[in-house]
């Protein structure tokens, strides 16, 4: 139901599932839907990245069986477009963080790990960083790309000792 009624992909949006949009509706997400109509905006706001991203939440291990390739490579490039026009809000109420973790769906692993470390821990007390975590979102990154390179920094937190162990 999710992807027949949520995700507005064109055609095979995965095992079979079927656009049921009309071509004249083009976003590739819903919002609310009504006995007679879909529409592009949500109960706590119309910017189309909270659309995106209410869509796109909780971002976890089960995430995978709905976050299908094919919907995201067709939905990302307006949910980017959206949180660019209105970065501060976007990135500042949190909503960034599922649009990194969609990138490294399509092999964005390194721009999506990037991003990530680069957001403030505020994020996450906020609307779409609400039950989303740093930790959580680079776990979700690594999962997706196993041949990125180590979390750590050259200047974050060693994994030697810090004690002098005599060897």
């Amino acid at each position: 139901a999710a992807k027949s009624y949520w995700q507005g992909c064109n055609g095979d949006c995965g095992e079979g599932t079927q656009r049921i949009y009309p071509p004249a509706f083009s976003p590739k997400v819903v919002g609310q839907i009504w006995s007679d109509s879909a529409q592009m905006q949500t109960w706590f706001g119309s910017s189309w990245w909270k659309v995106f991203g209410i869509q796109l939440m909780p971002q976890t291990a089960i995430s995978e069986a709905l976050w299908n390739p094919i919907w995201i490579s067709e939905m990302l490039p307006q949910f980017s477009a959206s949180c660019d026009a209105d970065e501060k809000d976007c990135v500042n109420q949190g909503w960034s963080t599922l649009s990194w973790g969609a990138s490294a769906v399509l092999g964005g692993c390194q721009i999506a790990k990037t991003h990530v470390m680069a957001l403030p821990e505020s994020v996450y007390t906020t609307d779409g960083g609400n039950g989303q975590s740093k930790s959580n979102a680079l776990w979700w990154i690594a999962t997706r790309c196993p041949d990125l390179p180590s979390y750590l920094d050259d200047d974050g937190p060693s994994l030697e000792p810090s004690h002098d162990t005599g060897v």
